[in-house]
């Protein structure tokens, strides 16, 4: 038997969750996935005359984001959150 290739990807919002991009067509391994950890960051100056502010405004657009449900929905737009895969085994539990 040939090994298969494997590549980590989002779920894509098709039917199939397949990712389609520079003529390869990658499918998700039915009944498997694997969670990827991680973070994002920005970056603000302390010492900037308007860093505070920055950061403040910042904080609260990202609030007004989430209550609004705006993040969540950039999650599962991206595919990172997934409902049709909410059942599969996740190979690298928490």
């Amino acid at each position: 038997m040939s090994p298969v290739p494997v590549k980590p990807a989002p779920f894509q919002p098709t039917r199939d969750l397949a990712l389609s991009a520079l003529g390869i067509r990658l499918v998700p391994i039915q009944g498997i996935k694997v969670g990827l950890k991680g973070s994002r960051h920005v970056a603000i100056s302390r010492k900037h005359a308007l860093g505070k502010k920055a950061f403040d405004s910042l904080n609260k657009g990202l609030k007004v984001l989430r209550r609004k449900g705006v993040i969540l929905k950039g999650y599962k737009d991206a595919g990172f959150f997934n409902e049709h895969v909410v059942r599969w085994k996740q190979l690298n539990p928490d």
